[in-house]
């Protein structure tokens, strides 16, 4: 927001300071240019950040309900997907800390025991959590699910992916896994919404394809 008024201010004095056209026009118009973008990226990354994980809920069983916000990615491991949270509780009632608050969009995978692991799985742990084979989740549906999230991280390999960079540009600022095991409650499928239209086509005709 500082650059867009510094950018702003700077324009109308340079206004005032000349009257020429041409190379004064073409100056001016690239540095306006450059300082609303610099303030544009700002107020985005600020924007961003005040809906970043806190670190209090990493790591521990949260039940969100939400909607599965795009068409899932599978293989013989799993499936992972974008999910939007709508409610979130504790899994454990009598958790102390507060009511948990997650990011509007996170990542989820949901893995199976005895298979490989999803290539953006988190630790080998995670297997001692799932039994079974995971549900079958489509784009627009309605779930409540026992999750365990965690802020993303990339790598910081010189020219490797950038994983916490793209999971940036996608808007998902928590990733984490389904929670199937005995103790934990089982995952409820409570119906389907209307939201995402485009994404449940797009998985439509892969499915016929």
């Amino acid at each position: 927001m500082q650059g867009l008024a510094g950018g702003g201010v700077a324009g109308l004095l340079l206004l005032r300071r000349t009257r020429r056209v041409g190379r004064h026009a073409l100056v001016l118009a690239m540095l306006l240019g450059a300082m609303a973008a610099a303030g544009l990226a700002g107020w985005r990354a600020a924007d961003f950040a005040k809906d970043a994980l806190r670190p209090a809920i990493e790591g521990r069983d949260l039940r969100i309900t939400g909607v599965v916000a795009k068409m899932p990615q599978r293989n013989e491991g799993g499936a992972c997907f974008t999910f939007e949270p709508e409610s979130v509780a504790w899994a454990d009632a009598t958790a102390d800390g507060g009511p948990p608050e997650v990011p509007p969009r996170i990542s989820l995978g949901w893995y199976a025991r005895g298979t490989g692991l999803w290539e953006r799985a988190p630790e080998a742990a995670i297997m001692a959590d799932a039994s079974g084979a995971p549900a079958t989740v489509h784009a627009g549906e309605r779930w409540r699910l026992t999750v365990r999230l965690k802020a993303p991280h990339g790598n910081l390999n010189p020219h490797g992916f950038d994983d916490e960079l793209r999971l940036w540009e996608l808007g998902e600022q928590a990733t984490g896994y389904v929670r199937t095991g005995a103790r934990d409650a089982a995952p409820e499928r409570i119906g389907v919404t209307w939201r995402h239209p485009v994404e449940r086509l797009r998985e439509a005709c892969g499915t016929r394809s």
